[in-house]
């Protein structure tokens, strides 16, 4: 058994490597967290170690791409999509930054998360940060590519001349609340977002 990244997973035999290792979260009758609350699994009425367990990881059960060429007369048009289900990420964004101590810590006022008002947590604590409230469905479907061009025939002589747009990362579909469920290694934190761009060209042919 080995512990990995400050001990939110673990490799454990019979179980998929980085794998979530955390406590389960106790919630009251209207569906809200109850702060500290996480259940006692070995029974022994206190809350350690011993009472977390496996849950989930980040590897895709099922993964897909699907890529689209379409051409009407001097148009052409592409697009590059993919998809992957059963993956999990924890929000290490969120889980960080979701206190209430932190809005004056330090005697500095600071934004917090705005997930704070799903969990209510005052303070940062370490099974606060283990809890499996945070490992999310990180399943996505994603439009990487999509390009239109047009193609001017024998504009001079025998040449043609191909005009096109592009954009890349155009949409992320996601149930992830974090900055991109597309995490190497399932944690969600100093990763810097993919940018959305977009491109002019033109092709010249003779």
């Amino acid at each position: 058994m080995e512990e990995l990244s400050n001990n939110i997973q673990l490799h454990r035999e019979g179980y998929s490597p980085f794998s979530f290792w955390v406590y389960k979260q106790v919630y009251n009758e209207e569906g809200r967290l109850i702060e500290g609350a996480y259940v006692d699994r070995d029974g022994n009425d206190q809350i350690n170690d011993s009472d977390r367990y496996l849950y989930k990881d980040p590897y895709a059960d099922i993964i897909m791409g699907l890529n689209t060429n379409l051409n009407y007369k001097n148009w052409d048009f592409s697009v590059v999509s993919r998809a992957n289900l059963g993956n999990y990420a924890y929000n290490n964004m969120a889980s960080a930054k979701t206190y209430l101590a932190r809005a004056s810590e330090n005697s500095i006022l600071t934004n917090l998360h705005g997930d704070f008002y799903n969990t209510g947590f005052e303070a940062l604590t370490e099974t606060n940060l283990l809890s499996d409230y945070y490992i999310q469905d990180a399943s996505f479907f994603k439009i990487d590519n999509i390009t239109l061009g047009y193609t001017i025939n024998n504009i001079y002589k025998e040449s043609n001349l191909r005009l096109f747009t592009n954009v890349q990362n155009v949409l992320t579909v996601t149930d992830f609340t974090g900055l991109d469920p597309e995490i190497s290694g399932g944690l969600d934190n100093n990763f810097y977002p993919r940018p959305r761009s977009f491109a002019f060209g033109v092709n010249y042919n003779f």
